[in-house]
């Protein structure tokens, strides 16, 4: 199961109770810009600063940035 912890401005307000209950349910997360517009992408450093906002430790935030959203790539592949 997957999560997506978003960095969409008013959406990412959430962000601290969705990664509580990603960690209470065993799911792996994923930080995602939700853009709506090509200034809504997000660099790495964003990503971890949405990432380390909504509460994750710096080892969550790098499997969500890092690991997780190329392991469900190759899922669907």
């Amino acid at each position: 199961m997957l999560i997506e912890v978003s960095g969409r401005r008013g959406h990412c307000l959430t962000n601290g109770h969705v990664v509580k209950v990603a960690r209470e349910a065993g799911a792996d997360m994923i930080i995602d810009s939700d853009a709506h517009a090509p200034e809504d992408l997000m660099d790495e450093a964003r990503a971890r600063t949405v990432a380390l906002g909504a509460g994750m430790t710096e080892a969550e935030a790098e499997k969500a940035i890092n690991v997780t959203p190329f392991e469900a790539i190759r899922r669907i592949r």
